[in-house]
């Protein structure tokens, strides 16, 4: 479960990445997306519900783009590997390359303005890298590692992100001490669930603030 923290009256973004089994951002295009937020006692009647297609008076759903984030991990020894991205290779990247180093050698395949990259570095921390400019409002392929060294594992792991913002006159107040959780309901009706537990749970923490009029 995650924790998120925000401040009584303040107005944010929160983000939620979804990921299916095969280890792509999960596939929400034609597909209704849920948020249903639960108090603690797991009290579903008193549950409310925003969605992607209706919203709500505590906030809206958006959906972003499949796999316009992915993360990039390197592990268990030392070496080299190049990232394929569609039919493009990037330059020879080192398992402990820094998010500048992959930020680089993805732009020189998909644009300067089209890629960022945060975190790492690799062997140390994950690389979160993440679709943008021209290519934020597109699904991507999932980046594939090549030529990787023997005894380094790296992979990449595709994120489809689902964002909720508050409506403008909700207090947080209103929306703890409530947890939440993601139902994506297809075009004929079937519900389907991100990831393999089938609940993705936040709790969201108020800390005292000033209120918004």
């Amino acid at each position: 479960m995650t924790t998120i923290t925000v401040r009584e009256g303040s107005q944010a973004t929160l983000f939620f990445p979804l990921t299916d089994a095969t280890g792509q951002g999960a596939d929400l295009a034609g597909k209704r997306v849920e948020l249903i937020l639960v108090d603690k006692d797991q009290n579903r009647e008193e549950s409310r519900v925003i969605s992607n297609v209706e919203g709500s008076v505590y906030g809206r759903l958006s959906v972003g783009a499949r796999n316009h984030r992915q993360v990039l991990t390197a592990v268990g020894g030392s070496g080299t590997f190049q990232l394929q991205y569609g039919g493009s290779t990037t330059a020879v990247l080192s398992s402990t390359a820094s998010a500048a180093q992959v930020q680089a050698a993805l732009a020189s395949i998909v644009g300067a303005d089209n890629v960022v990259c945060q975190g790492g570095p690799l062997g140390t921390a994950a690389v979160l890298i993440e679709f943008v400019g021209s290519l934020f409002e597109q699904a991507q392929p999932l980046l594939v590692p090549i030529n990787v060294s023997e005894g380094l594992t790296v992979t990449v792991v595709g994120q489809t992100v689902v964002y909720f913002t508050p409506a403008p006159r909700t207090f947080w107040a209103e929306l703890s001490p409530y947890k939440a959780y993601f139902r994506v309901i297809d075009a004929v009706g079937t519900i389907l669930t991100y990831p393999e537990d089938g609940e993705y749970f936040i709790e969201i923490v108020v800390q005292p603030g000033y209120v918004l009029r």
